[in-house]
């Protein structure tokens, strides 16, 4: 369907009578189409005489990865197309073009972080004897475990996230200092802990691609930004919120978005500090945010939803909707957002256990009317 007011375009299920999937215009938009074997490529026109033309399957079986218990973590492989489930069970690396499992070298179980270079991966665990809650670090070359990390407050890390260059490893927790461990030698000592203001507790954080800066996700709306090579910070806030939920960098380190507990999205120039966009419409919490490669494309996702911002321009290109599960009782949300190097493929894992697989979600050609009347 075509709108003029709201200016979207949209594909419905008809069965569910359910919106699949929303696409803004400037303008309001005067046509659609759909080709392809199977309808999955689609065109809208707006009235800014502009034609998004989108390939997008949303909905379908072969989309979801389901696996006999459900799926808890996962991490996008930072090389080629491929994913890691982690749950109750020894972590599987699925192919997403072949959809078959790769033989993973390591026994991590809830995998967390992977560095840049796919070397290194952070899973959570009972890491001694005495089964104390912590991190272990493999080298997935070998699929050797390279160290265990104890948590000191007793507490399982689920905020827990490895350096790009697989140096330093960064946890937080409600309540709990930030902490840094160097993994860079044979034996990784409890760190001294990062300062952080006695009104902030932080509950998620980020690394910079390059490894020298830290985002924390803290309470008030705050956002401390650590250099880690000079120990300086810069603290950042959202206006309107108790708590900043999500932290992300863009690939090149150069803008950070934060999402807070009240549906909005903040995203900063990092050198300057200063906000440059403001991204409304989700109704609740921020649940994730990652940006896509071309370092403009923001995916955030709130509930259900996953929405796709051009950062540059403030404007909503598409909203995914996740349907319903089987039980109904409970509602699907989601959980965690990942994108393949590339960018054509976006993963999102559900609370249901599942994860549910978009391709070509980011991708978007624009073309000027008159470029097509020939």
């Amino acid at each position: 369907s075509a709108g003029v007011q709201d200016r979207l375009a949209i594909i419905w299920d008809i069965t569910a009578r359910k919106a699949m999937a929303r696409v803004p215009h400037l303008a309001q938009v005067t046509a659609v189409a759909c080709a392809g074997e199977r309808g999955d490529t689609w065109a809208s026109l707006g009235d800014d005489g502009m034609v998004k033309i989108w390939e997008l399957r949303p909905g379908l079986d072969q989309s979801i990865i389901r696996l006999d218990q459900p799926i808890k973590t996962m991490v996008a492989m930072p090389v080629g197309h491929a994913v890691m489930l982690g749950g109750d069970f020894r972590a599987k690396t699925w192919d997403l073009n072949a959809g078959t499992f790769h033989d993973n070298p390591s026994a991590a179980r809830y995998v967390r972080s992977i560095s840049s270079d796919g070397r290194w991966l952070v899973s959570t665990d009972h890491v001694d004897p005495d089964m104390r809650p912590g991190a272990k670090i493999w080298d997935l070359t070998s699929g050797d475990l390279q160290h265990s990390v104890v948590m000191p407050d007793n507490v399982f890390p689920t905020r827990i996230r490895i350096s790009a260059d697989g140096k330093r490893l960064a946890n937080a927790g409600r309540g709990t200092p930030i902490q840094i461990w160097d993994l860079t030698g044979k034996e990784v000592e409890l760190p001294a802990p990062i300062n952080i203001p006695p009104d902030a507790m932080c509950v998620h954080l980020d690394f910079s691609p390059d490894g020298r800066l830290l985002a924390a996700a803290c309470q008030f709306g705050m956002i401390s930004l650590y250099n880690l090579e000079t120990n300086q910070m810069v603290r950042l806030r959202m206006p309107r919120t108790p708590w900043t939920q999500q932290v992300a960098f863009s690939g090149d380190g150069k803008l950070l978005a934060a999402g807070n507990d009240v549906g909005l999205v903040c995203v900063f120039d990092v050198e300057s500090a200063n906000m440059i966009a403001a991204l409304g419409g989700h109704e609740v919490a921020i649940r994730a945010l990652t940006f896509f490669p071309d370092g403009r494309t923001l995916a955030v996702a709130s509930r259900n939803t996953i929405r796709l911002w051009d950062v540059p321009t403030s404007q909503e290109k598409i909203t995914l909707t996740v349907p319903a599960g089987a039980d109904v009782s409970r509602p699907v949300e989601v959980h965690y957002l990942a994108i393949t190097p590339d960018g054509s493929i976006l993963l999102s894992r559900q609370n249901d256990g599942t994860v549910r697989v978009w391709r070509s979600a980011g991708k978007e050609a624009d073309y000027a009317v008159d470029a097509l009347s020939d």
